[in-house]
């Protein structure tokens, strides 16, 4: 972060057709990123292996929250759902068949919150696909409700195709 306008110019200066985020950050010492900036670089398997990376270390970090955790390696153990690309929001664990914004909300699994199920949602709560006691016997609805044609993940996103 910076407030120098200076700062701002060399960003855009720096941002040119060809700046790989890890020139940018040498030369920019204001410069943030994580390695999903670099990841999509190097394409959308980068970009999804690197993105499930950063969720099973989240999922570590919480361990008030083990359904959580749970959900995301029983998701992560499926190869039809560990190709796309994976993101939450309130602990909903969804889908995507591409890399970008906005996301092709594809199937989500949400893990339980003081007891219950696992709920498998066709994203973004648009409905319920079904209930499951644990994160292991969530992913067999989800996938039952993800067409096979759906994946891997594309790099970027224009939104749902027509």
């Amino acid at each position: 972060m910076t407030r120098n306008l200076t700062d701002v110019v060399e960003a855009g200066v720096a941002w040119a057709p060809g700046a790989t985020v890890a020139r940018m950050r040498a030369t920019l010492t204001f410069l943030d990123s994580d390695p999903i900036a670099e990841a999509h670089e190097r394409g959308p398997v980068a970009a999804v292996t690197a993105q499930w990376d950063l969720l099973r270390e989240k999922a570590t970090s919480v361990p008030r929250f083990p359904e959580f955790g749970s959900l995301i390696e029983a998701a992560h153990a499926e190869p039809r759902l560990r190709r796309l690309f994976p993101f939450t929001s309130h602990w909903t664990v969804a889908s995507s068949s591409c890399t970008g914004r906005p996301y092709r909300d594809e199937i989500a699994i949400s893990p339980p919150s003081g007891g219950g199920p696992y709920i498998v949602l066709r994203y973004a709560n648009t409905g319920v696909h079904g209930e499951a006691p644990n994160a292991a016997e969530a992913v067999a609805p989800a996938l039952a409700h993800l067409p096979h044609s759906v994946g891997p993940a594309v790099a970027g996103c224009t939104g749902r195709p027509k």
